[in-house]
């Protein structure tokens, strides 16, 4: 059937090798079906079924060695997704909500499109909790367990843009409401996170603590990675190298295992900030060239962003004649983070490109710069360097 559609030219190939329809037949064929309406609620809710189906299916691909294919995937169907979540949620399709809300997760973060991901789960948020009076009243299943779920990972998004408020109202809700296990080891493992920002040593490590004993007691090996790589840059935070650059090699070696891509750059990262503090420059670069490598090859932004921001680091350190080449490390790290709005790395960077131009003898680039950064530190909640204290 499609291909006479294709020999009669109602459709045609993309060079992608999808199926494409030209907007008038489109709109015409749209109008037709609205014509019937169970058919097109039919259609309709057939679409939503098929793509988020499609979506929960590469959850574990999306953390595996298959990776990058599977975010490509997921993008490749970004709009049909899109229009099958808001389907779902106009209908309280719940289950099908449940089922690909972790999958779409790790593409919109692994992917650094923090600001999309809030949205289509504020989304569903709001849908769940305007139906929660009338579910109540009906008898029907209780959504509390969605509702943590939505609110863990949307405060993930939150802490990503440097909203930590926003981020711990969320968590703060989840550790009050859930008894799964599974999701109170992933939140304590943010919250950890979200007190190194604050400066917390105590909060942060005791948060990872409880990540880490969940973790152990489900066999999560995924959980274990995270958490390890999330505490060495806590201690890392409040120079304690050593410990930082043992953590960091204990979760390397889980990521490897685990063949997970994106983790396994993060922590290349993180054991190339702690041997840097350490002295060996010459082994922190070759951690981040990896590191970036890696991040390149599976298309995740803040991975280039964060290693390319290092290298600068790196080349800063250096000094003399690779001080230039830091100063253009940061500019494609600024921009990467400007766009994916990473307000606490933006201030980062921006700090480490006025020292450097600062060495380079600009001194009012070298201020502006550390002054623009104060400003984002002042925006998004205190700060401390993602590697530790400078």
């Amino acid at each position: 059937m499609l291909a006479e559609l294709v020999d009669t030219s109602w459709i045609y190939w993309t060079p992608d090798a999808r199926y494409q329809i030209h907007e008038l037949p489109r709109q015409y064929l749209a109008e037709k079906l609205a014509e019937t309406p169970s058919g097109e609620a039919e259609t309709q809710d057939r679409h939503a079924a098929f793509y988020l189906q499609q979506a929960a299916q590469r959850q574990t691909t999306l953390i595996g060695p298959d990776q990058r294919a599977a975010l490509d995937a997921i993008a490749a169907e970004i709009d049909n997704l899109h229009a099958a979540w808001d389907r779902a949620v106009a209908q309280r399709a719940w289950p099908l909500i449940g089922a690909s809300l972790h999958a779409l997760y790790l593409f919109f973060f692994t992917r650094g499109r923090y600001v999309e991901g809030e949205e289509m789960l504020a989304h569903a948020l709001y849908g769940l909790e305007t139906s929660a009076a009338h579910s109540a009243a009906n008898g029907a299943p209780d959504h509390t367990p969605l509702r943590c779920r939505l609110l863990a990972r949307l405060g993930v998004f939150h802490l990503s843009q440097g909203n930590l408020t926003a981020a711990e109202c969320s968590f703060d809700t989840v550790l009050s409401q859930s008894d799964d296990r599974s999701e109170l080891a992933f939140v304590y493992a943010h919250i950890g996170a979200l007190a190194r920002l604050r400066g917390n040593r105590p909060a942060a490590e005791s948060a990872l603590q409880q990540t880490i004993t969940l973790a152990r007691a489900s066999g999560d090996r995924n959980q274990m990675a995270e958490a390890l790589h999330i505490l060495s840059d806590i201690v890392a935070s409040f120079a304690d190298f050593e410990e930082s650059k043992r953590l960091a090699q204990e979760a390397l070696a889980l990521c490897r295992e685990l063949q997970r891509p994106d983790l396994t750059a993060r922590v290349l990262a993180s054991t190339g900030w702690a041997v840097n503090c350490l002295g060996d420059y010459a082994l922190s670069e070759h951690y981040y060239r990896e590191s970036l490598a890696i991040s390149e090859a599976i298309g995740d932004p803040y991975g280039i962003a964060l290693s390319t921001n290092f290298l600068g680091w790196v080349a800063f350190c250096a000094g003399g004649e690779r001080l230039a080449q830091a100063v253009a490390f940061y500019e494609r790290a600024l921009a990467i983070w400007r766009h994916i709005g990473q307000r606490t790395n933006i201030a980062m960077c921006l700090g480490d490109y006025g020292l450097a131009a600062y060495e380079l003898g600009d001194l009012c680039l070298g201020f502006l710069a550390v002054g623009l950064g104060l400003d984002k530190i002042d925006a998004g909640g205190s700060h401390r360097h993602t590697g530790g204290q400078r």
